[in-house]
Formats: structure tokens, sequence, C-alpha cells
């Protein structure tokens, strides 16, 4: 840039610097939109940004600035939309509070439950099978334990230092995968996964997570669970739409009535009432003994009818640090006793960003496996089976 130009450069206002950039960017824009879909625009001086654009296909999306009041001169770089921006774009989207900032207590468990101890053993069974099933029977990829694989348990020698060394890492890079997969021909016998750049070439990281389930079965016993509620339900309502219950309901609670005579096996998994006892006389004690009959029937149609993927919702940022770090493509890979499914997490975030799935593909729930904390339960239907 010339002295009259940098000069005239410095005498701009920011309210000008910020017009001027972004006229520039317009002028970008305009020559780009007809051959690209969606870019991201970064205006950097001396290699740092100082101003982004989003572009879609609609050119005249919301422009968006934090502009340094001294900047002279711009360079544009043109990046194509990547993993990293796709998922941190689903994350915004999340319609949990996700606290990407958030710092994991340091403060050591003092107690390991039974329970916990053998979901552990479990989980390091499933993580094998997964480990073997690739490095067997695939001659392209092969997999590398990642996350942490130490042995030790609440109370034994060096437990407080491995977790202040656990946490330190999450607060640091976030959540590590417990495999992470590589084509063969970029693993080197002295590999160290501790450098950064290693661990980007891989194609994958996987988390893997396990159930103490035969899915098959579980799914025959799930079917036969539901077509008996479902037999029940039918049988009960053919009793209150007789007389005297029929009038009696009509009476005291004429909406309920008519929600009950309209309703089928299939809107009945739709349906919920508030209860109330009458007993004032013997018919009225019987009907209030059948709708309590039904209520408990329905809850069995209401209840999750299928086995599910289960991240927990306070490992979202954390795996999101981790993909933010490394740029690296993460799924979650369940492994039955008989199956294994799995799913990006990516599809993951889209999954529950989309309310219309609720109670179809996902469902919220507190899960005593992992220690009562809230887990997303994704339909196994949702991902692919590989084992």
């Amino acid at each position: 840039m010339g002295e009259e130009s940098k000069s005239l450069s410095q005498c701009l206002t920011r309210d000008q610097r910020v017009k001027q950039a972004k006229t520039t960017a317009m002028s970008v824009i305009s020559a780009l939109s007809r051959v690209i879909r969606a870019c991201r625009l970064n205006f950097i001086r001396n290699d740092e940004c100082y101003g982004k654009i989003l572009l879609h296909q609609d050119v005249n999306s919301s422009l968006q600035w934090d502009l340094d009041p001294e900047v002279t001169g711009w360079t544009i770089n043109l990046m194509t939309n990547t993993y990293i921006d796709t998922i941190s774009d689903l994350i915004d989207a999340c319609p949990f509070e996700i606290d990407l900032e958030t710092q994991i207590n340091r403060r050591v468990p003092t107690l390991a439950s039974s329970m916990f101890l053998i979901n552990k053993e479990q989980g390091d069974w499933a993580e094998e099978v997964a480990f073997n099933a690739i490095n067997e029977y695939s001659d392209e990829y092969c997999a590398i334990r990642y996350g942490r694989a130490e042995s030790l348990s609440t109370g034994e020698p060096g437990f407080a230092q491995f977790y202040d060394s656990y946490v330190e890492e999450l607060n640091t890079i976030g959540k590590k995968p417990d495999l992470l997969i590589y084509r063969r021909s970029d693993i080197h016998q002295n590999y160290d996964l501790d450098d950064t750049e290693f661990v980007q070439k891989a194609v994958a990281g996987i988390e893997v997570r396990s159930s103490s389930f035969l899915s098959n079965k579980y799914a025959s016993f799930m079917d036969a669970r539901t077509k008996d509620a479902e037999s029940a339900i039918a049988e009960i309502q053919t009793k209150i739409l007789t007389e005297p219950y029929s009038s009696l309901l009509s009476e005291k609670r004429p909406e309920l009535y008519e929600v009950i005579r309209n309703a089928n096996s299939k809107t009945f998994h739709e349906i919920d009432f508030r209860m109330r006892h009458w007993s004032s006389t013997r018919p009225l004690q019987e009907l209030s003994n059948l709708l309590k009959s039904l209520k408990e029937q329905i809850k069995i149609l209401h209840k999750r009818d299928y086995l599910s993927i289960t991240p927990k919702i306070e490992d979202l940022a954390l795996v999101n640090r981790w993909i933010q770090h490394f740029g690296v493509p993460h799924s979650y890979l369940q492994v039955f006793f008989d199956k294994g499914y799995i799913i990006p997490f990516k599809s993951i975030l889209e999954i529950v960003c989309d309310s219309q799935k609720e109670d179809v593909f996902f469902s919220i729930e507190r899960d005593v496996k992992n220690q009562g904390k809230t887990t997303i339960k994704i339909n196994i239907l949702a991902g692919k089976e590989i084992l």
C-alpha cells in the first residue's frame, strides 16, 4: 500500500472501516456466489482474523463483524465449510444448555459402587470387541486405543494422581474417543498419540458404549409387551363403555368419556389423563378401578420400547471440545451382547435439534447406569448395524 493510500486509510473512522470492509466482502461474494454454495470468508491481517462472513446460497446473509479500528489492509481467505464448523453450528442450535467453557470439578471421587465397577468391566469388554473386529477383519483400516485405559478405581494407590491428570485433559482438549481409526498406510512404527498432527490423520474417532441386552430378544420382548398392553386396553375400554360405567363417566367427566369412546389401539399411545377416585357408590368405585387399570396399561405404551445409543448431555461439550482441537469425525458405537450399532456425533446433534423426532427417535432420561446423569437415548435404528 502506498504512503498516500496508507495515510488515507489511517484517517478512516471505525464505521468507515467497517463499511469499506463490507463493500469489499460483498464484491467478493458477488463474484463467488454463482459457483460456491457454502463458504466462510475470513478477513485477516498479520495472521489474525478480524471479521468473518458465512456465505450460504442466499448472498444477503447477515454479517457479523468484530473489527480492529487500527486495521489498514485486508487479506481475504476463502475456506470451505468444514466438519468443525458444522459441529459448532449444530452445538449452537442444540436445544439443551451446553456450556462450551465447562470445567470439570477436580474433586476426587471417594467411592465406587459395585454397579459402577460392573459397568466399567462391561465397557472394557465392549471396547475390546470393537478393537478386535476392526483390526482382524479390515485390510485397509486399523484401530488404535486412544482414550484413558487405566484400570485404577477409587481408593487404589495412584488413583488421585490419575484422576487429576484425566480432569486436566478433559478441561484442556476435551473427551478423547476410546479408539482412533487410521488407514494402515498412515501408521508408522513409532507413532505418538500426543502428536497433534498424527491424531489429525485419523479418519474417525469412536466412543464405545455398552449395553446389557441381546438386541434381537429385546425387540421381541418389547413387541410382545406392547401387544399385551394394547389387548388389555381394548378389554378395559369395552367394559368402560358398557352400562352403568358409560353413563357414570359421561356424567362425571364427559371430555374423558369422549376421548375413551373415540380412541383406538394407535391413539391410546398418545393419550394421558389425570386420575380421580370416586367411592360414594359401588359402580363408581368399580369405574375408578377400571380407569386406574387403563392408565397403568397406557403408561406401558408410553415407555420407551427401543434399544438406544446413549451419549450423556454433559459429554456433548467435552466431545465438541476434542473435535474443535483435532477436527476428526467422531462417532458413538453401542455394543450389545449380539450386535453393535454406530452413529456419527453429527447425526446425534441433528436428531436432537429436531423436536419432531423426540419420543420417536430419541428421548431424554436420567440414567441409573450413568450415575443418574441426564442421557440422550437415540433409537438404534437411527444408527447403522456394523457388528
